[in-house]
């Protein structure tokens, strides 16, 4: 697997902190919604108990705060996410890689496209073919059109 990305290690190592910043976005939000349900656990276990009606205050009010905290993580992942997607998309040292790959890669067939899509697409779909995807992608869209008229069918005749 490593491998694959070898060549991409350097160009990322620009990107870490934003890799860094962003990863810990995700796993703040992730944590942060991980304890509401455990909040409606022990709430629920409380109303079988017979708690007071300043418990299920203190419980109402976390709730709330939990999804107050999570609305500042959430726009901080989107900040650093959008910083970062558009630092990295807008980086023109991604060309030079791909030209110096292919002169590198003498008697090999140059690869069509980015340089950075030409190595992602091996390590997300290592020995598939091309069109597999690509089929895949029409039968879930073909199987989403279906359910969605068969629901609107299904309305339309009640």
């Amino acid at each position: 697997m490593f491998k694959n990305l070898q060549p991409l290690f350097p160009y990322l190592k620009r990107y870490r902190w934003t890799l860094f910043w962003g990863a810990l976005t995700v796993f703040g939000n992730n944590g942060l919604w991980v304890l509401f349900p455990q909040i409606l656990r022990m709430a629920v276990d409380d109303l079988n108990r017979g708690a007071t009606q300043h418990k299920f205050f203190v419980y109402s009010m976390l709730l709330i705060g939990i999804a107050l905290v999570n609305s500042r993580v959430r726009f901080w992942r989107y900040f650093v996410g959008s910083a970062g997607s558009s630092g990295f998309r807008h980086d023109r040292r991604v060309e030079p890689l791909a030209s110096s790959d292919n002169s590198v890669r003498a008697g090999v067939q140059p690869y069509e496209g980015g340089f950075l899509l030409h190595y992602l697409d091996k390590l997300v779909y290592p020995n598939i073919p091309a069109g597999v995807p690509t089929a895949a992608g029409v039968v879930v869209c073909a199987l989403n059109l279906a359910l969605y008229a068969r629901q609107g069918w299904l309305t339309i005749r009640r």
